[in-house]
């Protein structure tokens, strides 16, 4: 197996992810490694690490919205400049979150940075806006 792809998902995970918290997401910029996220898994060189936005905390483990530079008409747009940052990056540029959480071992992440109360709460209207439309 090599080192990009996914490994089998974690025994005695969630099987669906929780319901979003009304309050916002839980608001951390982290970066994931690829390996541990499907988003992404397919392209023909892959990241080593991926930014990601924990949408819940739990149990050690963290649902993430997995972020991309390529803009899409379902992915969520975050500026660069609405996250609050722990650490400097060389490269800061606009980023899309998918709609699609993932489960993360927590241990795997490293904190970059927090997004302010109002864009958390942006991002859930946006999730509860896609799953309106979904249904």
């Amino acid at each position: 197996m090599d080192m990009y792809r996914r490994r089998p998902p974690a025994q005695g995970g969630f099987s669906d992810p929780p319901a979003i918290p009304c309050d916002g997401v839980h608001g951390f910029c982290y970066l994931a490694p690829q390996s541990a996220l499907y988003f992404g898994s397919t392209r023909r060189h892959p990241l080593e690490w991926r930014p990601v936005v924990s949408a819940i905390a739990t149990q050690g483990r963290r649902y993430v919205l997995p972020a991309t530079t390529q803009p899409g008409h379902d992915f969520y747009p975050l500026d660069p400049h609405r996250c609050f940052p722990k650490r400097h990056l060389a490269q800061t540029v606009t980023s899309w979150l998918c709609p699609q959480m993932e489960l993360v071992d927590a241990d795997a992440l490293i904190e970059i940075g927090v997004l302010p109360h109002d864009e958390s709460l942006r991002i859930v209207a946006w999730l509860r806006q896609r799953e309106q439309e979904r249904t």
